[in-house]
């Protein structure tokens, strides 16, 4: 397994208090996976995957595991988690037009990344580049990169500003400075977000490439159910800060059980236009550290008064699947 997160909870601080948006998350990956973290705004996607970075700044507080290749990484100083980011395990933030400085060129961002993760001297020791001086080593290699995300004239456009580039390319501009210290795990944020239908298959597909060529494993979040059953192996619902359903990405799209699961189905638009698609009603509550029973009750069609006791435990009901629902309290 390279990835094994095990009750994963994170504290945030706020003026009232500190607030718990990650709540006993548990997940595993395998090598060359892609695992999926799905649900709605609100739910403790992001905070999850700024955990697993430990990029939440210094008051937020991460406790359980994190063991990436045998090492928990809530256990390294900052100084070991400083060499294991972008080297070990990256980050594709969720928005490729903040993510990139506009006051810098594409090819020195790039660059600056392979200087962090001495990519230049890999790239000699592997022989791909002969005597040079050290800026043209990372340049070249820079553009390499480019070149592998699918940027057409990569040397060109290594001359290029963020603003002169369409937002497609800014997310493969993004993505080729994720991969310039070779990690093993790639964590993407909400991938295509902002970008329109046919750029978001492009991105989809490039992803699943390099998982193939490079043998990464990966984390992607989103809330788009149609993106993983395209691209995700097995995922991972979340809800106010718990994880509420998990089993391969093909259970949960044909037989799911969570009361969530199956409100995320039912909002999807059918293309056929038999079915209109139906919303959820009402929003995830701000403060759901703070709710008793099950965080879904409120708008659960088929909450009981016992689901606003205590909070149902996750349950295994099959072959890697599992929920957390009192109806299946009787499931093992």
């Amino acid at each position: 397994m390279l990835l094994q997160v095990s009750n994963l909870t994170t504290d945030l601080p706020t003026r009232e208090g500190y607030f718990r948006a990650v709540d006993g998350v548990s997940f595993s990956v395998q090598a060359g996976e892609v695992y999926g973290l799905l649900g709605e705004s609100g739910c403790g996607k992001s905070v999850t995957a700024l955990s697993l970075m430990r990029l939440l700044g210094p008051r937020a507080r991460a406790s359980g595991q994190v063991v990436l290749e045998g090492e928990d990484l809530l256990q390294l100083s900052e100084a070991e988690m400083r060499a294991a980011r972008g080297a070990r395990i990256a980050l594709i933030p969720q928005s490729p037009f903040t993510a990139l400085d506009p006051a810098h060129r594409i090819g020195d961002q790039v660059s600056e990344a392979i200087r962090v993760h001495d990519g230049a001297a890999g790239a000699r020791r592997r022989g791909l580049l002969r005597c040079e001086d050290r800026r043209s080593v990372v340049w070249r290699r820079a553009v390499e990169l480019l070149a592998g995300v699918g940027i057409t004239e990569p040397e060109e456009a290594a001359e290029h500003y963020p603003h002169e580039f369409s937002g497609g390319m800014c997310q493969r501009a993004v993505i080729a400075t994720a991969l310039a210290g070779s990690p093993r795990m790639l964590i993407a944020d909400e991938p295509t977000t902002a970008l329109d239908v046919t750029v978001q298959r492009g991105i989809v597909r490039l992803l699943d490439r390099l998982r193939r060529e490079l043998g990464l494993a990966i984390v992607v979040i989103s809330h788009d159910f149609a993106l993983l059953a395209e691209f995700s192996d097995r995922a991972a619902v979340l809800y106010a800060g718990h994880v509420v359903e998990r089993a391969s990405t093909e259970t949960l799209l044909r037989s799911p059980l969570h009361p969530y699961t199956q409100a995320l189905l039912a909002c999807v638009p059918d293309l056929d236009g038999q079915v209109a698609p139906t919303p959820i009603p009402g929003n995830v509550p701000p403060r759901y550290d703070r709710l008793a029973g099950c965080r879904f009750s409120e708008r659960c069609p088929h909450a009981r008064a016992e689901c606003r006791g205590e909070v149902p435990k996750l349950r295994t009901v099959g072959p890697e699947h599992s929920v957390r629902c009192i109806l299946y309290d009787a499931v093992e």
